[in-house]
Order: C-alpha cells, then sequence, then structure tokens
C-alpha cells in the first residue's frame, strides 16, 4: 500500500553521526545524534551519546528528552518508551508519561483506552490518566473500535468486549479481527473467514480463505485459488476474485495487481479507470 506520510526531511550520516538533510541534501538539522529515524508526525526519534533515545521535532529541538532506553515512532500523539528496568508506558508529545512506565508493554490509545500487558504477560486497559479500567486478564486484546475490542482468553479462542470490560460476543472464534462499518472478520474452526455483527451473528458465511475490512461498504476477500476480489455488506461478490492482489477502497477507488504485478486502479463496479 502506498505510504502518505510525506517526507521534507531525512537521516543523513558524517564522520558516523546522524542529522537530517531536506530534499536539496542541505543539512538542517547538525549530524550530532548516534542514531536516527525517519520523521512521522513530526517527530522522530534519536539516540545521544550516552545511549539514551528520545524524539526531537522538525527544528531540531528535543521534544521528548533523551532519557530513554529505548523510544518508539510517534503514533496520534503518544510514543512508546521504555526505562532502565525494561518497564513500558507512553508519553505524550512534551514528554509527560501518560502511562507511567510501569508495564511490561503497552499500546496506543484508541478511543480512550490503552492496551497493557502485566509481569503475568495478560493484557487489560488503561484510561488516559493511566488508571486500570479493564483488568488484565486476557491473553491478548486489540484496540478498542467501535467502541469495543476483540480479546483472547486462556483457550486461544476470540471474542469481543466492551468498554466495562463485559464480554458482548462471547470467544467462540479461532480468529477475529476489528470492526469497521458495524462488521468484524472473523475465523471459523475451519478456519475460514466471514463476518458478525456487533450482536455476534453470522450474518456472512465463513467461506473465504482470508477476508479485509470494510471500506466504503466493501471488502476484500479471498477465494480458493488465491486470488482477491470485493464483496458488499451482504456479502454478495460484487467485484469477482480475478485480482493477486488489492487494496481496500479510498475515495471510490482502489488499487489492484494482475498476475504479472501490472498495476490499475478500479471503481466500485470493478471497472478498470
Amino acid at each position: 500500500m502506498t505510504n502518505n506520510n510525506k517526507q521534507n526531511l531525512y537521516p543523513v550520516q558524517v564522520n558516523d553521526l546522524f542529522g537530517y538533510s531536506d530534499a536539496d541534501g542541505n543539512i538542517v538539522i547538525p549530524c550530532k545524534w548516534k542514531y536516527a529515524e525517519y520523521f512521522i508526525e513530526g517527530m522522530a526519534v534519536v539516540q545521544n551519546e550516552n545511549d539514551k533515545y528520545g524524539l526531537i521535532n522538525e527544528q531540531g529541538t528535543e521534544t521528548i528528552p533523551c532519557i530513554w532506553k529505548s523510544v518508539g515512532s510517534l503514533i496520534d500523539g503518544f510514543a512508546k518508551v521504555w526505562n532502565d528496568d525494561d518497564k513500558c508506558g507512553l508519553v505524550d508529545m512534551d514528554g509527560k508519561e501518560a502511562i507511567p512506565c510501569i508495564w511490561l508493554d503497552a499500546e496506543r490509545f484508541s478511543e480512550g483506552l490503552a492496551e497493557v500487558q502485566n509481569e503475568e504477560e495478560k493484557w487489560g486497559f488503561v484510561d488516559t490518566n493511566g488508571e486500570i479500567v479493564i483488568p488484565c486478564t486476557w491473553k491478548y486484546t486489540e484496540c478498542f473500535n467501535e467502541e469495543v475490542a476483540a480479546v483472547v482468553n486462556d483457550d486461544v479462542m476470540w471474542g469481543f468486549i466492551d468498554k466495562n470490560g463485559q464480554t458482548v460476543i462471547p470467544c467462540i472464534w479461532k480468529g477475529a479481527r476489528d470492526f469497521c462499518e458495524g462488521l468484524a472478520p472473523v475465523m471459523n474452526d475451519d478456519r475460514k473467514w466471514g463476518f458478525i455483527d456487533k450482536n455476534g451473528e453470522n450474518v456472512i458465511p465463513c467461506k473465504w480463505l482470508d477476508v479485509d475490512y470494510f471500506s466504503e461498504g466493501l471488502a476484500i476477500v479471498v477465494d480458493e485459488d488465491y486470488k482477491m476480489g470485493y464483496i458488499d455488506l451482504n456479502g454478495n461478490l460484487v467485484i469477482p476474485c480475478k485480482w493477486k492482489e488489492a487494496d481496500p477502497f479510498e475515495n471510490g477507488q482502489a488499487q489492484v495487481f494482475d498476475d504479472e504485478w501490472n498495476e490499475y486502479t478500479i471503481d466500485k463496479s470493478g471497472n478498470i479507470i
């Protein structure tokens, strides 16, 4: 898929130290870092001479100080950090700990809640104050989307919980993904994929080798010949499975590839534009 994160500055290395240049090759942030990554959301991970990590903005200012053993890229205004005790938390763009570094692992906020993993390697959720709102009882979790989150129990079966931690769809599926446009992909015991609604009803039968999320009313499906097509919200195959690779629809168009990896743009009727 296309990377829409346009770069204005690029890491460069001079005398074993990193800085940043513009598109013309002019160095605009001095080469003083032991390590530097690309900018994401206007921030970049850097490592100082003491082997500590932080983030700088496009002016070269440390917005998140280089005090961490490790730092992840900024996503939705937060960065994952690890302290010297290998405990994980999240910091905001000002370097403030939104989630204290007391966890084995932590993930980004989504719909006001973030996933955290405790010492027993169980997952739960905290709010924006870092308070536990859903106890760490799950083997694995996904982030909240459309007010519910996919979870995995100790039997490695998938279901969904609400923001109160209540199980709203039982853990009876071999696999599951986030809800989008009111439907979520699920995998049955035969390892075939379909979709359920918010009531847990299998409204689109599990008969596909794989499926993707719905986007603009259409979802990618993979048939027994490993070819891709698109179904609508009622499960009707509206674009035949004849493509080697396909992307979700965006603004009424999608990119698809044939067996020779020739790229085409199609509309929602499957017509090549």
